[in-house]
């Protein structure tokens, strides 16, 4: 005998069979049922496996919670630590927001660079930290701000770069004095140069975001001071010692407590006038150079230091300063 056979059901179901042709089996992973076999000619067909689907949001509020506020975040790279997610931009981009929450940020502008000839540290980049900021659905661009140039010809170091998230501004560092030029004030204010006509106290730092630089000596004494740090004050130069650079801040955001924004060391010279420069602060900051020729040494990158002073007895370079950083750490 003969027959229509019966059709599978939507949803992954396996048609029967006819005295021509074989059932079907259900469809894997639909959990559809397979397919009848005839009276005497055909066995019938297992049914399709099951499956199991856990959707779940990204972000939470917190620890336990199970209401979710970001459905995507995207920029910068993204890592975990301590069951938060982090977005670090080393560089300047974009964060995209889906949702709406508070977030940790960290800001940091970039270093002054040192300044030349006996000259003064570099400040350190402006630092602030929000420990419950907001954030919406957006595209929000990230901005990063370039450690300041070293320069040569006597002057003063160049200032860093300020770095942005949202409506959080991070001042870029001042530059150090160098001996035809004063110090720069900015996140923290550069420090004086030892040797030349603009000695004297070293330059104001951003309330809330870093100090001033040390005071230096001119001729006679040849002592810079240091470039302001985020956590102190640049060193004075004192008796035959440059200042050092004012130490920065620690922050564990990362999920490691790291410092930032450490000032640049004055620098020193050497021969009949010999003086010591003054080391980095703790944060990046550069050390100063005291060796013939010697240049200033560079901030280190994404600290927000300042650079060093470059030596005395001649227009010497300073050191760069260290670029600045942003990160955005999620629940």
């Amino acid at each position: 005998a003969s027959g229509t056979r019966g059709e599978g059901g939507t949803g992954g179901g396996g048609a029967g069979s006819t005295t021509s042709s074989k059932c079907v089996a259900g469809t894997a992973n639909t959990g559809g049922g397979g397919g009848a076999g005839g009276y005497t000619d055909h066995a019938s067909s297992g049914g399709g496996s099951g499956i199991v689907i856990v959707r779940y949001p990204v972000y939470y509020i917190g620890a336990g919670s199970t209401q979710p506020v970001f459905s995507s975040v995207s920029g910068g790279t993204v890592t975990s630590s301590g069951g938060y997610t982090l977005h670090t931009f080393t560089s300047s981009g974009t964060l995209t927001v889906n949702g709406n929450g508070n977030v940790e940020v960290l800001v940091v502008g970039g270093g002054g660079g040192g300044g030349s000839g006996l000259g003064g540290g570099g400040g350190a980049g402006g630092v602030v930290y929000n420990a419950s900021f907001n954030i919406s659905t957006n595209a929000y661009t990230v901005t990063v701000g370039n450690g300041g140039g070293s320069n040569t010809s006597c002057n003063p170091g160049s200032s860093g770069g300020n770095s942005v998230f949202s409506t959080i501004t991070a001042y870029g560092g001042g530059g150090g004095g160098g001996y035809s030029g004063y110090p720069v004030s900015g996140g923290s204010g550069g420090g004086s140069a030892g040797d030349g006509s603009y000695t004297g106290n070293g330059a104001s730092g951003t309330a809330n975001q870093g100090n001033s630089g040390g005071w230096g000596a001119g001729p006679s004494t040849y002592v810079a001071g240091g470039g302001g740090g985020a956590g102190a004050a640049g060193g004075n130069g004192s008796g035959t010692t440059s200042g050092s650079g004012g130490s920065g801040v620690a922050y564990a955001i990362s999920g490691t407590s790291t410092y930032y924004g450490g000032g640049g060391g004055g620098a020193g010279t050497s021969g009949d006038n010999s003086r010591a420069a003054g080391s980095g602060g703790t944060g990046g900051g550069g050390a100063g150079n005291a060796a013939s020729g010697g240049a200033g040494y560079s901030g280190t990158a994404n600290t927000g230091g300042g650079g060093g002073g470059g030596a005395g007895g001649a227009c010497n370079s300073g050191g760069s300063g260290g670029s600045g950083i942003v990160i955005v750490r999620f629940p």
